[in-house]
């Protein structure tokens, strides 16, 4: 009877446990607003019954947790840089877990007062448009725009995002004020940028001008422009076709001129549409130059027309061997090889020169066939009646004189000067025009 009321005794102890057993999460305390991430403390947990399974955290207002793993009845934080919160799981027991109460530590970190999207680079004018303000901790207060990069700022007294705005014409900074939390001061945004780019200005390009022909060459410039000059473009077919050059500075040199150039340049301020500058004309006023004609060769005694051509009034140099010097084509008869220079001016002053080469010979054979039979059986000179005051020595290979004649007169076919028929052979002679000219030397071959 004893061991049945002690039995039954300790089963209802064991059932009042069980049935009364409870895991209750219990108060945290410590929620605190910091508005720097300068901060660090405890949470700490109170009137819970059970143990303590861990800690959770969220940064997204109880949308998420994290574990901690922590079964302590305290919680530390330090260095938090945005709003978190703090809670604990309780469990006694097999009881059912429980969470506790949960404190939140308000964070606010200066700079995060949100998103603003707009702005740009505009030519210039921004024209219409909106800015906006995204993730913002709390209400616009006021936007604000500054045309001096900052160093003063204009309130506009606007609550709303986005925010309109029409005809910006010079280069802007857009912020917005915002209220972030209670007890924090408030916050600015970032800065948004207009950058306005004046137009693109072509300029104009200097020292263009008609000049002569065959003129030494200038630079010209390129002045009063706005933006980047790209590139230099020539032409020769008046603006038809276009050539790029490779210069890309102000200036540009032309070298000596001997036709008509047009040149132009491309200019690009920023994102501005590139322009390009009225052509500069390099333009010729004579634009058909002297030309004396080919080289020529005569014999002495002949007579040869030249053949100049040009624009311009004309002069030749050595007259004394021409018909008129003035004429375009004279007769010349120069006694020896001459260079004569046509010079042309023009109505404007242009000069422009070119030359040709008279050459002269004086025909004198080297070899005859003296065998009788009429052709080419003297050693002739020509128009030797011209040199009254001639002499011809003839030697043989050994340097003994065989001939010599003053004046001589075309006579000599082939014999010594016993007058005998001298053998096949190669023989050289001295011919002296005897009027101061160089006295003529070469071989003469016998052969019959």
């Amino acid at each position: 009877m004893y061991f049945q009321k002690t039995y039954l005794l300790i089963a209802a102890i064991f059932l009042t446990k069980q049935f009364s057993a409870q895991s209750i999460g219990g108060t945290t305390t410590g929620a605190s607003l910091y508005c720097d991430s300068i901060n660090s403390g405890f949470i700490s947990l109170t009137n819970f019954n059970g143990a303590i399974v861990h800690w959770e955290m969220s940064t997204n207002n109880g949308q998420n947790w994290t574990h901690l793993l922590n079964t302590t009845s305290t919680q530390s934080y330090n260095r938090l840089k945005k709003t978190t919160s703090f809670r604990a799981i309780v469990q006694d027991g097999t009881a059912q877990a429980d969470t506790s109460s949960i404190s939140t530590l308000t964070v606010y970190v200066a700079g995060n007062a949100g998103i603003l999207t707009g702005g740009g680079a505009f030519c210039e004018d921004a024209g219409n448009g909106q800015i906006s303000l995204s993730s913002a901790p709390g209400p616009i207060l006021y936007w604000q725009y500054s045309v001096t990069n900052g160093s003063n700022w204009i309130k506009i007294n606007s609550t709303s995002t986005p925010l309109t705005y029409s005809s910006i014409t010079e280069s802007s900074l857009y912020r917005v004020v915002v209220k972030t939390v209670d007890g924090c001061p408030d916050d600015t945004t970032s800065t948004i940028v207009f950058k306005i780019q004046p137009k693109t200005i072509p300029g104009n390009i200097l020292n263009a001008d008609s000049v002569c022909y065959g003129e030494a060459g200038d630079t010209l410039h390129l002045s009063d422009f706005s933006g980047k000059l790209l590139n230099w473009f020539s032409s020769i077919d008046n603006g038809s076709n276009w050539t790029q050059l490779s210069d890309t500075t102000t200036y540009i040199t032309y070298t000596t001129v001997t036709k008509s150039f047009w040149y132009k340049a491309t200019v690009k301020n920023g994102i501005c549409p590139m322009e390009t500058t009225t052509p500069a004309i390099v333009a010729l006023y004579n634009t058909n130059p002297a030309n004396a004609g080919e080289d020529v060769t005569i014999t002495r005694h002949e007579k040869i027309t030249l053949r100049g051509s040009g624009n311009g009034f004309a002069s030749w140099n050595n007259p004394e061997f021409l018909s008129d010097r003035s004429n375009f084509n004279p007769t010349a008869d120069p006694m020896n090889t001459t260079n004569y220079v046509l010079t042309l001016k023009d109505l404007h002053g242009c000069i422009t020169k070119d030359s040709v080469t008279v050459n002269v010979i004086v025909p004198i054979p080297t070899a005859i066939s003296p065998n009788g039979d009429g052709v080419n059986d003297y050693f002739e000179i020509d128009k030797i009646d011209t040199y009254p005051n001639n002499s011809l020595i003839i030697f043989n290979r050994w340097g003994k004189q065989i001939f010599n004649a003053s004046p001589y007169n075309n006579s000599w076919n082939g014999k010594s000067e016993g007058g005998h028929d001298l053998p096949d052979d190669q023989y050289y002679y001295v011919f002296d025009f005897g009027n101061g000219e160089k006295p003529v030397t070469n071989y003469i071959l016998i052969k019959r």
